[in-house]
């Protein structure tokens, strides 16, 4: 009879592996990726060992697995500090010092069950030490709880607020997963759900914010269907092998499944790529579709604007190619004014805006939108990065006017339309584009 809670953990720990793996070949140099790596690393090689030990009963291995446990907690207290120290979030920076004194008591008592006396199997020894590995994955949820409710920013509020819910369910279910070991039916959920949040995580990580459900089930589609693929391609050749027909020739069977495999790895190589970009627009269409209609909008107008020669032509193709793709609520476009003394509004979007916008006036926030485009997100995080000494109260001034004024703009990013001449005060600034949404 299969044991599902076995083939659930070595599929656990091979996948888990595959996700750290990527995060570490993405850099081995960021301090984040580093830690990730470690944290999914000792959870593979947990469900590895559980896998082992589930099928061969091996001592070695139920101490092994333990082991491998007590590494848990640390590695992942590691990570989600340093996650949630990052500037983009602001939480404090702080090491595991109270998880590692917990952490060396574990490995001394797995040192004294192996050498003395084997209490690792008895359940005195397993309830507190389940409640400390487990404890010690709670304290990681409530972290990022904590960080939910003190972060004031609007983005990484609903980011480390989701993560702290996805990571609350894994952790729970995964506890569930133990069930079985006391009698008590109970399916492998755990495990799936560990994988899945493990692999949400990670793209985390690799977009800096947080993707959202539909995206998620984008890739999950993707990865399934190119699975699908290798399984049907490989399952193909390997039943064509072993088939009554096949059978034979016995003698040429090494050599024709050397032969196959050759085979089957050259076409998926020279499928791989088109089908992928073909289900991932695919779905994306399905899924995204007025993020990709957003996309289709800004390309096809980016194909037509060097054919443009008028000004005005120009912007009211911008404008409504934003409004027919209907992922712009509110949007302005200012041009500079031929006497260079103010910007005057050339097109808009939703919310009325200013009809003009005078050069001495707006000196503030002219000078900081030379510099590259003004996010009202990234303004706030200054103003939350900054202290309470008296020079930071002189750098909160400018920065709390020009929030205001982007408030009366409408705008949550001004992007600059530069020419290719410079100026005494830097590129030579011909309008502004700012959106709401």
């Amino acid at each position: 009879m299969v044991d599902v809670q076995a083939v659930s953990a070595l599929l656990a720990a091979l996948l888990i592996l595959a996700i750290g793996t990527s995060v570490l070949l993405r850099s081995r140099k960021d301090k984040i990726y580093n830690s990730f790596a470690l944290f999914t690393f000792t959870v593979s090689a947990w469900h590895l060992c559980t896998f082992i030990d589930a099928s061969t009963e091996s001592p070695v291995m139920r101490w092994l697995s333990l082991w491998a446990a007590a590494t848990i907690p640390p590695t992942a207290i590691r990570f989600f500090r340093t996650f949630l120290a990052q500037p983009s979030i602001g939480g404090p920076k702080r090491g595991p010092r109270v998880t590692l004194a917990w952490t060396l008591i574990a490995y001394a008592t797995l040192v004294y069950a192996a050498i003395a006396q084997p209490i690792h199997v008895s359940i005195y020894f397993q309830l507190p030490f389940g409640l400390y590995v487990f404890g010690g994955l709670y304290r990681c949820v409530w972290d990022m709880w904590m960080m939910y409710r003190a972060t004031t920013k609007r983005v990484e509020r609903t980011r480390v607020g989701y993560l702290a819910l996805g990571g609350f369910v894994a952790t729970t279910l995964t506890l569930t997963d133990v069930l079985p070991r006391f009698g008590v039916a109970w399916p492998a959920v755990g495990n799936v759900l560990g994988i899945l949040y493990l692999y949400f995580l990670s793209q985390t990580l690799f977009r800096n914010r947080l993707i959202d459900l539909n995206e998620l089930l984008g890739k999950m589609a993707v990865l399934g269907t190119l699975v699908v693929l290798l399984w049907a391609v490989y399952g193909f050749l390997l039943y064509w092998l072993t088939s009554p027909s096949s059978a034979s020739g016995a003698g040429n069977q090494k050599g024709l499944y050397l032969l196959n495999a050759l085979v089957a790895s050259f076409v998926i190589l020279i499928l791989f790529e088109p089908v992928r970009n073909w289900l991932e627009n695919g779905i994306n269409r399905w899924l995204l579709r007025q993020r990709t209609e957003l996309r289709g909008k800004i390309d096809a107008v980016r194909k037509e604007l060097p054919g443009v020669v008028d000004v005005s032509d120009m912007v009211e193709r911008i404008t409504a190619a934003l409004e027919e793709s209907r992922r712009v609520t509110d949007a302005a476009v200012f041009l500079l004014d031929a006497d260079g003394a103010g910007f005057d509004r050339a097109g808009q979007i939703g919310t009325t805006a200013p009809e003009r916008l005078d050069a001495n006036a707006e000196r503030a926030l002219l000078d900081r939108v030379r510099m590259g485009y003004i996010d009202r997100d990234i303004v706030n995080r200054e103003l939350d990065d900054l202290g309470s000494s008296a020079d930071s109260e002189a750098k909160r001034a400018p920065l709390l006017a020009l929030r205001t004024r982007l408030d009366e703009l409408g705008a949550d990013l001004v992007f600059p339309l530069l020419g290719s001449a410079e100026t005494e005060q830097g590129p030579w600034l011909l309008g502004l584009f700012c959106v709401r949404d």
